[in-house]
């Protein structure tokens, strides 16, 4: 992962947050249930995320419920509303696939990372190798690269959403470190 470099992220172009106008208040005071504490760190996602952040998520919590704020221009299905982001920022709130995959597009672009979509692991486990290998790109492929079809070798990160069980996630992500290929996990129920 690259160190923070004091800027904040940057919206990649394909991504857009819809301002919402303040006339469109529906619940003035929403807050989760049950308010967890906060406090920040020196990881590079908590330092990117600034209090003026902090203070624009919880204006956009009191929108409408319905209002779309976030979503990706290449799939106008793919798109999060108000009633999203509340649930995302609710303790024992299931998380959606929709916010991983914009969260992923956010982090590959400002990391310099690559993902895989997070149907990748359920194909894999049920259908094989042969029908996620064209998930990848060619390393002498002269199509340029994109996110979406990572090569396996000369990118160093790729994370892979996988949904376990039908009822949790696990976070992995590939790490080509001097040569050698190494994964790490981190799953939502904090083992």
């Amino acid at each position: 992962m690259q160190k923070p470099t004091g800027k904040s992220p940057t919206i990649p172009h394909v991504l857009s947050v819809h301002p919402l106008p303040r006339d469109h208040l529906h619940h003035p005071h929403w807050y989760p249930n049950p308010i967890l504490s906060v406090s920040s760190s020196d990881h590079p996602l908590d330092v990117c995320c600034r209090s003026d952040d902090l203070n624009k998520l919880r204006l956009m919590c009191n929108q409408d419920h319905s209002e779309t704020f976030f979503s990706l221009h290449q799939r106008d299905l793919d798109n999060m509303t108000i009633q999203d982001l509340r649930d995302l920022l609710s303790p024992s709130t299931p998380v959606k696939q929709q916010a991983i995959l914009m969260y992923l597009h956010q982090f590959s672009s400002h990391f310099n990372t690559a993902f895989l979509d997070t149907s990748f692991y359920s194909k894999l486990q049920q259908q094989g190798w042969g029908i996620v290998q064209c998930w990848f790109s060619s390393p002498t492929s002269r199509t340029r690269y994109n996110s979406r079809h990572p090569r396996l070798k000369g990118k160093p990160t790729i994370s892979i959403p996988c949904h376990i069980n039908g009822c949790h996630w696990v976070a992995v992500t590939r790490r080509e470190i001097n040569g050698r290929i190494y994964f790490l996990h981190a799953d939502d129920t904090n083992s």
